[in-house]
Parts: C-alpha cells; sequence; structure tokens
C-alpha cells in the first residue's frame, strides 16, 4: 500500500519503507536516495543506502551496491539514478521510487534506466515542456572554452556549481579543456571521493594548499559552491588580487535566474529534464505515475493528456497523526 506525507511511504508485509524522509522517522525503513542534504538526513530508524552515498554524507546506515538485497525482511533493488555519485532508483515489489535522476549520459555517468512497475514514484523538477537541455559533454566543452578564453586574457575566473554532484562534472570538463582548477574545500572533499570511487576528475587543487596559495598569485580558475558566487565577493576578489574577474555558473535554471556579477549561466543540469522524464514513463509502462518535485502538478497533467493515470503528490498528504 502507498501513502503520502512529506513524501512516499510503502507498506508491505507488516513493513514500513519511507523514501527520503523529509522529517525524522521513528518507526520503519529509511531508504535514502543520494547525498544532497534535502534527501540524506539522519534518522532514528535503519537507514538504507549505497555505500557512495554514505561516504558522502557520512550518516549511518546499512549499505548495499547496485542490484537486489534484501535488507531486514525487505526485497529491493537498487540501480544507478545517473544523477550524483552513489544516487539509486529503488524497486520494492511493484514500485518504484526514481528518486532524483538523469537519463542522458554524462562524461562521469551511464544515463539511468527505467524499471517496469505497476507504481511510479518519480521526481519532476523540470516537469515543463520548455526545460530541454543539450547533451552534458556538449555544455562542458562550452563552457571550458569560455574559461580558457578568459583565464588566457589574464583573468581570474570563478565557476560556481553545487558542491555535490555539479562540481565534480565541471572539474572534468575544466580539466578535458586544458585548466587545472583550485577548488574551495568543500568541493575538494567531494571530489576526492568520487576519485576514490574510480571517477576519473582530472587534477585539481585545494585551495588553503600552498600549491593553491601559489596558483592564486596570478590570473587563476577557481571553482566555489553556487551560494558562494555573489557579488559583493567576486568584487573583493577582484579588488584584492588587482585583477578582472568573470564568473559563470551552470544549473539546469539557466535562463530562468540570473546572479549578479555573473556573465554566464550554462544549462548543465544532473536531473531528467522534461523529455527524459517522459521517455522515462513511456518505457516503465507504470499503472499509476506519481509525480514529486517541481513542477509536480504541471507534468501530472501533461501525462494525464497524454492517457495515463497520474497524480501529483502534494495535495494528497494525509496529517501526521495518520503515521505515527
Amino acid at each position: 500500500m502507498l501513502s503520502f506525507n512529506r513524501g512516499a511511504i510503502y507498506s508491505t508485509n507488516g513493513h514500513r519503507v519511507v523514501f527520503d524522509p523529509e522529517r525524522k522517522i521513528k518507526h520503519g525503513l529509511a531508504i535514502i536516495s543520494h547525498a544532497h542534504s534535502d534527501h540524506a538526513r539522519k534518522h532514528s530508524v535503519t537507514s538504507i543506502m549505497t555505500p557512495e552515498t554514505q561516504a558522502i554524507s557520512g550518516l549511518d546506515a546499512v549499505t548495499v551496491p547496485y542490484g537486489k538485497h534484501s535488507v531486514e525482511g525487505i526485497e529491493l533493488e537498487f540501480t544507478d539514478a545517473g544523477h550524483v555519485l552513489g544516487s539509486a532508483q529503488t524497486r520494492i515489489d511493484d514500485v518504484v521510487y526514481t528518486g532524483d535522476f538523469r537519463m542522458a549520459d554524462s562524461p562521469l555517468f551511464k544515463g539511468a534506466q527505467p524499471m517496469e512497475c505497476d507504481d511510479l514514484i518519480i521526481e519532476t523538477t523540470f516537469g515543463r515542456p520548455e526545460y530541454v537541455f543539450p547533451d552534458p559533454a556538449e555544455v562542458g566543452a562550452e563552457l571550458g572554452e569560455w574559461v580558457k578564453k578568459n583565464s588566457d586574457a589574464g583573468r581570474i575566473v570563478v565557476v560556481g556549481g553545487y558542491a555535490l554532484g555539479k562540481s565534480q562534472e565541471l572539474t572534468r570538463a575544466l580539466n578535458d579543456s586544458g585548466i587545472v582548477p583550485v577548488v574551495h574545500h568543500k568541493i575538494h572533499a567531494i571530489n576526492d571521493i568520487y576519485s576514490e570511487h574510480g571517477k576519473n576528475l582530472g587534477e585539481y587543487v585545494h585551495s588553503d594548499s600552498e600549491e593553491g596559495r601559489e596558483m592564486m598569485r596570478d590570473a587563476f580558475v577557481v571553482q566555489m559552491p553556487q551560494h558562494a558566487v555573489r557579488e559583493d565577493f567576486l568584487h573583493t576578489l577582484s579588488v584584492q588580487n588587482h585583477r578582472p574577474v568573470v564568473a559563470c555558473t551552470a544549473t539546469g535554471w539557466a535562463g530562468t535566474f540570473f546572479t549578479r556579477g555573473v556573465q554566464r549561466t550554462f544549462p548543465l543540469s544532473d536531473h531528467a529534464d522534461y523529455n527524459q522524464l517522459m521517455e522515462y514513463v513511456e518505457q516503465a509502462q507504470p499503472k499509476r505515475v506519481h509525480t514529486m518535485h517541481g513542477f509536480a502538478a504541471e507534468f501530472a497533467r501533461q501525462l494525464q493528456r497524454k492517457g495515463w493515470d497520474a497524480m501529483p503528490i502534494k495535495g494528497r498528504e494525509k496529517t501526521l497523526h495518520h503515521f505515527l
């Protein structure tokens, strides 16, 4: 039985499984799809995740690799979601929870493969038709070319992206363009975990290391978490180094949101775009589709027009008391 309360809850054979709980839970099992902080939280119950997700999040958990497993009486299957290192889709019985996923291949990951099911719980961050993304490798090459052109002109170049996921793809893109970036300490720590798990990012230098400080005496390229790429920071960086500074960011929201002081925004996303969402549903052939996150209601309406039994999760939640 499926139910919803700040997320999706599946009850089977006396067991209660909560997918990416949005609040701390005290009963059942928690499935953690990946290590982004809006999905990976500490709970009072057993959490199940991949070893890579545990390495990044640092949470106590039962870890299982991709494949079929039995954990505390639950038969489950993890498959690669193509989102970030360790991200997993989950199948239990005839229910599939995608978590955040991407179907397009990238230089670091193969795209997610749709899983056939009766009930599909699908994340729909970019569930509107205007969100269609170019090939990630092509975007990375374009970004690398822009960064190199500015760096060769003697400018400091700041490259912004989420510390987990986006920044590792950017490190790889910069290396593919012949650039060794200085990286913020948060990005450096996650880069190291990617490298330890076999992902070839190329070279990168810790911003607080002796080598990093030496590199920053000249024109340099630095990777920063996206939230840190602000106009006041960029101005201070220019004044302190007596050099012009340019900045770019990489996000699926390119063309939707703008940051003052940023010259370019590149449409690089580690989520499925609208076309990929549609393709997933068509290949999975579910009897029912439950949409969540982002444009969930809009995507459900698009599916309904195509004849699918689809409903957004938001608005179907029962009260907290129902599940305690």
